[in-house]
């Protein structure tokens, strides 16, 4: 397993995905905290959804929000591209 951390943009509008309930959230910090308080059992199946890019329970165990500035410039962009083609 990648043990590498993930960087994303923490206000990024995300959706929260427990099988067929769909909850949005106006940030991925936000959806990340809901997600820590599902039960493990339910943490195993749920996924969350920002900016065109699905995580499962290990890839939000690896977030790391990241500025504003650095997210948005190509590097970054890069760096996420690398990421998840890796996975």
């Amino acid at each position: 397993m990648h043990l590498d951390k993930i960087l994303v943009d923490e206000k990024q509008p995300a959706d929260l995905i427990r099988g067929r309930i769909i909850i949005k959230y106006p940030t991925l910090a936000d959806a990340a905290v809901e997600f820590q308080r599902l039960s493990p059992c339910e943490q195993k199946s749920a996924l969350m959804k920002s900016a065109g890019f699905t995580y499962t329970r290990d890839e939000i165990e690896r977030l790391c929000y990241a500025k504003d500035d650095f997210v948005r410039s190509p590097l970054a962009k890069h760096l996420q591209k690398l990421v998840h083609t890796q996975a």
